[in-house]
């Protein structure tokens, strides 16, 4: 005599889209989908938008500066060779 498989079965596989529900795979628009690598990650927030409790402005040399409104430590928001944002004390 077998053992009868439960639905919680480790045993038993799981239930696929294709196998179990085909009439679901042709109900879809193929503009839900997106094209591959048509995801990009957003990009980063302007350079302008600041945190609560801080400030920003830019210097004369196009340097954006961060300052903290309580303690007045201050940052320098630069880029790497690839455009991606850093930020270090002057």
């Amino acid at each position: 005599m077998q053992p009868s498989l439960s639905p919680g079965s480790p045993r038993q596989r799981p239930p696929t889209p294709e196998t179990d529900y085909p009439e679901l795979l042709t109900s879809y628009p193929e503009e839900d989908y997106s094209p591959v690598g048509s995801f990009n990650d957003p990009g980063p927030t302007s350079p302008l938008e600041t945190p609560p409790g801080w400030s920003c402005e830019i210097g004369p040399d196009k340097q954006i500066f961060y300052t903290n409104q309580f303690t007045q430590e201050q940052w320098v928001r630069s880029e790497d060779q690839h455009g991606k944002p850093y930020f270090y004390k002057p």
